[in-house]
């Protein structure tokens, strides 16, 4: 990890001032500080709540514990910086880069981003709750167990993150990339997927129940022990994904694809429902039979041992 600088005193000046302001003092002064440069400065638990810092660059600077809330932070430069435990809620997120940044336990509640980059941040334990995504980056980011219960994203890319245990309670996904993600015991109960990627990723014991997953792709997804109690999988795509263990009480299965899919010793599969899917010779029925999937057959019954 890189050393910040302290900041310098007229800076801090201006930053107090800028508090005063908030404590609405007639000495106060609002801290409008666009296109300036911040690189590699050390401010502790910095107060630049509803600050004008639009087009600024904040490298390898060191903010932890900042409060950034409701301030203009478009078009900033975040990257390697050090922000842990700072809060954004609010904030103005729009081409802003956070890169590279250190935001573990970070709060972006209430807040939107829009095309805003996130790629290889650490991002552990940060709360996203009611946040709205919209065509930003958080390609291998740090996510796990970060808080986006009720948040909104669209075309979003979470390619190779680590979602480790993170909570999405009825979030809504639309058009985003998880591809190659690590997201063991992720929490998507009750949440809204339409045409989400989640192609070859480490799923084992998602949690799905009441989820909505439509026309969204698992394909060589590992989702053992999986829980899609009456979840809609309808039209999603799980071809070559292994599912052994996975739960199913109450499951639209309409359309889903299960060709060259593992599913021996799932649980709680209706023949009505698994008639409905596609398997083929290469599925893996849940009693260990080879498919297709015959109604009647008994195959959708798994061994117990």
């Amino acid at each position: 990890m890189h050393t910040a600088f302290a900041a310098p005193t007229a800076l801090l000046n201006q930053i107090e001032r800028h508090k005063w302001w908030l404590d609405q003092r007639h000495d106060g002064v609002r801290l409008y500080a666009e296109n300036s440069s911040w690189n590699e400065l050390r401010v502790e638990k910095a107060d630049l709540r509803a600050a004008l810092l639009s087009r600024s660059s904040f490298l390898e600077a060191d903010f932890a514990g900042a409060q950034f809330n409701l301030a203009d932070l478009r078009l900033c430069d975040f990257r390697r910086a050090i922000l842990t435990g700072a809060d954004f809620m609010g904030a103005k997120l729009e081409n802003t880069v956070f890169m590279n940044a250190f935001l573990n336990e970070a709060i972006f509640a209430d807040t939107v981003f829009d095309s805003t980059d996130f790629a290889y941040a650490q991002m552990r334990s940060a709360t996203l709750q009611a946040a709205r995504g919209r065509r930003s980056v958080f390609s291998q980011a740090d996510l796990r167990l970060a808080s986006a219960q009720q948040s909104h994203w669209a075309e979003c890319n979470f390619s190779g993150a680590n979602l480790k245990e993170a909570n999405f309670l009825r979030a809504q996904i639309s058009y985003c990339r998880f591809y190659g993600v690590s997201a063991e015991r992720l929490n998507l109960a009750n949440a809204k997927l339409q045409r989400a990627d989640f192609t070859r990723s480490e799923l084992y014991g998602l949690r799905a129940t009441g989820a909505e997953i439509l026309h969204s792709v698992f394909c060589g997804a590992q989702l053992a022990q999986a829980q899609f109690r009456d979840a809609n999988l309808e039209g999603s795509d799980f071809s070559s994904a292994f599912l052994e263990g996975a739960r199913f009480t109450g499951t639209q299965l309409r359309g889903v694809d299960f060709r060259a899919a593992n599913l021996r010793g799932c649980r709680e599969i209706h023949p009505d429902q698994l008639a409905l899917a596609q398997t083929d010779n290469r599925t893996v029925l849940p009693n260990g039979t080879s498919g297709p999937y015959v109604r009647r057959s008994g195959a959708e019954r798994p061994i117990l041992r």
